[in-house]
């Protein structure tokens, strides 16, 4: 769905309309798309200009857009619009939050939209496409029509939006057929049809009959693969895409992003657009599952109407929740009044092998404090400290009854010094969590080593990292993932440094060009011998103390420490973004960095 580390130059495809060009700068409200990709995808970016093209016929306004596929030119294209003065400038995907932030602080007349965000930060808004509750529809028709039992789901990058619609497939599909053997396969990659079709042929010959995708222009192999095999048939994203393979295509779970990008640019160019989250799903008819018609009679009448009353479900929900608030998340329909937490604790423990996972004594992994025994949010921190609490206890009013709860998902606890009195800042914390009917768990190696949601392989899909295996043995079992990634290391470091909003720092003292790279997030800088001991060049970790710039030098290892704080974030989202689709729940990541 949303495109990120793409090595290529800037093309540029304006619509000079109007006299308007990206050198000029006429008077009045004038609007900017930035794609990370192609137009010609027939998914993602091609519905993004569909929508471009529509804001000018219906509004009549100058229109320009813009593709930029590496992080550099995507932070200097909105900030040339801006420069230009571009009322409304679209940066459409998840990647574009962080430069959108920047560059929105330096030019702050100018909205800037990111399709897929995170965060309302300013007059930076996200517009968040439940993408999801359409790919459960689709997952459903899938599970009720596999001879096989197993589905498989390509996709291009492994982003929250992208897994997030991976999970509702698969939850999807098990929901009508508890036999159903799930594969997923991330390609590193949005443009490369050759690698789509050979990805999607890899699922088929493991005996995968139904496909989906989330991979733009490279998702045209995944239909390419299922037009030259017998019995397999292939769903579409984003867009309506039956017309890539009419005889293929069940349906398609779709984002009608024409009609977002028109409601927001008519909001905006009234002066009356909220600058918050903008949160769309099935009730809203931007999402929506898209059938084939030319293929309706494959689906049973009986299966056909438990997708009917799932997709009513889903957007009643959906209309008692309205437009998000801000900071909110994609985890699916709230369920009333509540979740049991202990049905919720009871699945982590196991997701997670919370008990069979060695750590620190004082880590005290699992649920720390409980609350009134129900939830209906979630909300991820990366610590437990007493603002990320009274962050995560703060409702829309009446938002929750007083029974229902919120359960705080963190990699840091609360008890690393022991025990010791409830006194101090200790029973501060616990008061406020007490206060505000807040759950507290924590994860903290047992979410390092996750091979799903781990901290570290989240980080190295995230990269385009193609994984190995594991090395850096800790408490008798190994705690990193390594891989090949062939990348100069200033370049490396720059991706790093977008994905994560932190600045990285390089030591270099081996190869100019990485290949063979490891990660361990957090305080690891003390797995650099280990690092060496296993063949990398390269090693990714948090920090580390001042004697191993010198190990680095003197190993000739790359060491790029990147924060501790901000490589570990990425495994509490995915873990939150996983908990909030298994339990339907709406989850929300808190941001508060140390700079450490």
């Amino acid at each position: 769905m949303v495109t990120s580390w793409r090595k290529c130059r800037v093309t540029v495809a304006t619509l000079a309309l109007f006299g308007c060009s990206p050198g000029a700068a006429p008077e009045g409200f004038r609007v900017a798309l930035v794609t990370p990709g192609s137009i010609a995808d027939a998914a993602w970016n091609s519905g993004a200009y569909a929508g471009l093209l529509l804001v000018r016929d219906s509004l009549g306004v100058p229109v320009s857009h813009v593709e930029a596929r590496t992080p550099a030119e995507q932070e200097e294209a909105l900030r040339t619009y801006a420069a230009q003065g571009y009322g409304l400038i679209f940066g459409h995907g998840f990647e574009f939050q962080a430069p959108a932030e920047r560059v929105s602080a330096q030019y702050p007349n100018a909205v800037f939209i990111v399709t897929s965000g995170e965060r309302a930060a300013g007059k930076v808004v996200p517009l968040v496409f439940r993408l999801s509750e359409a790919s459960y529809l689709a997952g459903m028709v899938a599970g009720g029509l596999t001879r096989s039992h197993r589905i498989g789901f390509v996709g291009g990058v492994e982003l929250p939006p992208v897994r997030e619609a991976y999970e509702a497939w698969a939850a999807g599909a098990r929901a009508v057929n508890p036999k159903v053997q799930s594969r997923l396969t991330y390609l590193n990659n949005w443009d490369d049809a050759v690698m789509g079709r050979e990805a999607a042929m890899a699922l088929i010959r493991a005996g995968v009959d139904m496909l989906h995708h989330n991979a733009d222009a490279a998702g045209i192999g995944v239909f390419q693969a299922a037009r030259e095999s017998p019995g397999v048939y292939v769903f579409g994203a984003n867009a309506d895409q039956a017309v890539l393979a009419p005889e293929r295509v069940i349906g398609s779970a779709v984002i009608d992003l024409p009609r977002a990008f028109l409601t927001v640019a008519r909001e905006a160019r009234a002066g009356t657009l909220e600058l918050k989250v903008e949160s769309f799903g099935l009730a809203s008819g931007v999402v929506r599952w898209v059938p084939n018609p030319a293929l309706d009679s494959l689906v049973p009448p009986e299966l056909r109407a438990k997708v009917a009353a799932a997709e009513d479900s889903n957007s009643m929900a959906d209309g008692r929740m309205g437009r998000r608030a801000a900071g909110s998340g994609e985890g699916g329909p709230v369920s009333e009044p509540g979740v049991p937490l202990r049905d919720v604790v009871e699945y982590l423990d196991d997701f997670l092998r919370i008990r069979d996972v060695a750590d620190e004594p004082n880590a005290v992994n699992g649920l720390q404090v409980e609350n009134a025994g129900t939830i209906d949010r979630i909300v991820a921190a990366v610590d437990a400290s007493l603002e990320a609490i009274e962050g995560a206890g703060e409702r829309d009013s009446g938002s929750a009854s007083q029974e229902t709860g919120t359960l705080l998902l963190v990699h840091h606890g609360l008890f690393w010094e022991g025990n010791a009195p409830l006194t101090g800042r200790r029973f501060r914390r616990v008061r406020a969590l007490i206060d505000r009917n807040l759950a507290l768990y924590s994860a903290h190696i047992p979410l390092d080593i996750h091979p799903d949601v781990g901290n570290n392989i989240v980080l190295a899909r995230r990269l385009g990292i193609e994984l190995e295996g594991w090395f850096g043995e800790h408490r008798g079992a190994p705690i990193g993932v390594h891989g090949r990634l062939a990348l100069p290391r200033h370049e490396l470091v720059s991706q790093i440094d977008s994905l994560l909003g932190t600045e990285a720092r390089l030591l270099p003292g081996g190869p100019a060009a990485t290949s063979r790279v490891g990660i361990i997030t957090g305080g690891a800088g003390g797995f650099i011998g280990q690092a060496r001991d296993a063949g990398l060049d390269t090693f990714i970790t948090g920090e580390g103390a001042h004697h191993t710039y010198f190990d680095a030098m003197e190993f000739g290892l790359n060491v790029i420490y990147a924060g501790h704080y901000a490589t570990e974030q990425v495994g509490v989202q995915a873990l939150a973004q996983h908990l909030g689709l298994r339990f339907q729940l709406p989850w929300e990541f808190h941001r508060h960095p140390t700079g450490l």
